[in-house]
């Protein structure tokens, strides 16, 4: 009886056995079906690459890889860059000067600057459709007075306009009242050239019998008109502004 008992247990051991051992060797339903989805979601991702335009594909490549270097700039930015860019465009006036108007030769001169650095000729017209020649003295108190009011007109003036200034008892050569007249400009702010009076120059001003005194010059060196003698800058605006309608 015993005998059979052992038999009986060796059996249903050996049988557990067996089918333990076939249970590892099946494989897991669950996991096999996710292998098969993920298998054919790939497999989907791959055909549906292939079907698409190029377009998409490099717009798709494009979006992975960050923007380039060499995108064109849009139109709108380029053409501001440019402007940006390019060169401004200065204050420039139409200027309308009567033949009847100017001298029948043009002035000649040489001389230097006030501080006696460098020479000075009628060139200095040329670059310009009209100059102000604005003639003045140390010892002139109005001079000294309105000088403030020239060093403002010069700063107003258009790019095409110049206004230079003769002084009339600076001379080549000759240091007396440079220093004087170098402190007159410093204290009213002016900036445009002065030039001292030379040979050449003097026989441009001897006409002159008062002093401030000015006059126009057009680019070619021909006096416009008439000397102003003795007037305040608001006239000479007003003649400027004659030739600018």
């Amino acid at each position: 009886m015993l005998g059979k008992i052992k038999h009986t247990v060796v059996t249903v051991l050996a049988t557990l056995g067996v089918l333990f051992i076939i249970l590892l060797l099946l494989p897991d339903d669950e996991e096999e079906v996710q292998i098969n989805e993920n298998e054919q979601q790939v497999q989907t991702i791959q055909e549906n690459e292939q079907e698409k335009p190029d377009a998409l594909k490099e717009e798709n490549q494009d979006s992975k890889e960050g923007s380039t270097l060499n995108e064109p700039i849009p139109e709108g930015i380029d053409a501001a860059v440019n402007n940006e860019a390019g060169e401004r465009q200065g204050n420039i006036a139409e200027v309308h000067i009567p033949d009847s108007e100017l001298s029948d030769e043009p002035i000649n001169f040489r001389t230097v600057t006030l501080e006696g650095d460098r020479e000075v000729t009628q060139s200095i017209f040329s670059d310009y459709d009209i100059t102000i020649v604005h003639v003045w003295g140390t010892y002139c108190a109005s001079c000294i007075t309105e000088m403030t009011e020239y060093a403002d007109l010069y700063n107003e003036i258009p790019d095409n306009v110049n206004l230079i200034g003769i002084v009339c008892d600076a001379y080549d050569g000759i240091e007396n009242n440079v220093r004087e007249a170098e402190d007159i400009l410093e204290d009213t702010g002016t900036e445009f050239l002065n030039i001292r009076i030379s040979d050449s120059v003097y026989n441009v001003t001897a006409r002159l019998q008062f002093v401030p005194a000015s006059f126009f010059v057009d680019k070619d060196g021909r006096i416009i008109g008439d000397v102003i003698e003795g007037a305040e800058c608001d006239e000479i605006k007003e003649r400027l502004m004659g030739y600018m309608e």
